[in-house]
């Protein structure tokens, strides 16, 4: 490979970064997507990631998050950052899968701990009350 192969994801990194440092999470996510595109090192997936929860679409964030788990299954910070978006979605079991996934990798992790007891709580409220959190990308 030239030096020059990975200049468009790493152009597209440094746009994307900007794009959100200004809070135009939109452009992030599509810099961060388009270099990804290009090159998907775990940490640009990542940052995908991150800048589509911002730009609030959830979905995208998880399928980003999904990518980069697939390539570095060891990452604490992407399956906290997978769980901490399905817990909004609502998506418990993931949440939960992916909080399972951090203690497996730090077991005892105390905010993993404290965060696995949050969507059970939430999800007995929501049955309590006699209904199912609604899916938000569901019709």
């Amino acid at each position: 490979l030239d030096a020059d192969d990975d200049f468009p994801a790493h152009s597209g990194v440094s746009l994307g970064t900007r794009w959100c440092q200004l809070e135009r999470y939109e452009e992030g996510a599509e810099a961060f997507k388009s270099a990804c595109e290009v090159s998907p090192s775990p940490r640009m997936l990542q940052q995908w990631a991150v800048a589509e929860d911002l730009r609030g679409n959830l979905s995208g964030a998880v399928a980003a998050y999904h990518q980069q788990l697939a390539k570095e299954p060891d990452s604490v910070s992407g399956w906290m950052g997978l769980a901490a978006v399905c817990s909004r979605i609502p998506d418990y079991p993931e949440s939960q899968r992916a909080l399972n996934e951090v203690l497996r990798l730090r077991p005892g992790d105390p905010e993993a701990t404290q965060l696995q007891q949050a969507p059970a709580e939430e999800e007995i409220r929501w049955k309590a009350a006699g209904s199912q959190p609604r899916h938000p990308l569901q019709n």
